[in-house]
């Protein structure tokens, strides 16, 4: 499905109990963009690329719309992951600074630190991630590609972002005769998620735009 066959799947999921019937009407292009970004986060759908430029003597780095880190390359030589709790507490390359960088760690969602920190500034540090979908904008889009560019996820877990922009809007408003519909179709999104992990990511490193470092 793409972009409005999207909004109007949720639409019409949430047509059957009357969910749609208010003023203003309902908002489905963000709300099925708000059910892809949280799809593609809950099912570790996508991975990407993210760019980083390093700060003299800055280990820690965070990159935007990132879940979890896989692999980092300082200047196109991947660097060895460690751990954060070992390189705090019992290694000493922590405090000091050298290029290129020995290792790296995850230090938070979407965060990571060099060790040694870098001794220079400006160099490149590209990372490999699982990262959050793009905004659709265009009818034709598709989760996965914005304006033609990007991979497609598989059109079996389509439904899911659907279903997921149903309860959007359907939890805001949920009465008494709604709520088993409801639990319905979230349980129907949790099993998507499910499906999507079990499968793992899909590759979607085109579009993926560089972000600064955020010390």
């Amino acid at each position: 499905m793409n972009f409005l066959d999207l909004q109007d799947r949720a639409q019409l999921l949430a047509s059957f109990e009357a969910y749609t019937d208010i003023d203003p009407p309902p908002d489905w292009p963000t709300l099925v963009n708000q059910a892809w970004r949280e799809y593609s986060w809950d099912g570790e759908i996508l991975v990407g690329t993210r760019t980083v430029t390093t700060l003299t003597g800055v280990s820690d780095y965070t990159l935007t719309g990132v879940k979890i880190i896989y692999d980092v390359t300082f200047g196109g030589v991947l660097v060895a992951r460690s751990d954060e709790n070992f390189e705090r507490y019992a290694g000493s390359g922590w405090l000091t600074t050298a290029d290129p960088p020995a290792r790296w760690c995850a230090t938070s969602v979407g965060s990571f630190a060099l060790i040694p920190a870098p001794s220079t500034a400006s160099a490149p540090v590209n990372c490999r991630c699982c990262v959050e979908g793009d905004d659709m904008v265009l009818d034709a889009d598709e989760p996965g590609v914005v304006n033609g560019v990007g991979d497609p996820i598989p059109p079996s877990l389509h439904e899911a972002v659907a279903v997921k922009a149903a309860t959007l809007l359907m939890r805001a408003f949920a009465a008494d005769v709604g709520r088993e519909r409801l639990s319905d179709y979230e349980a129907r999104y949790q099993q998507y998620v499910v499906t999507a992990l079990r499968a793992g990511p899909t590759l979607v490193s085109a579009r993926v735009q560089a972000t600064g470092a955020n010390p």
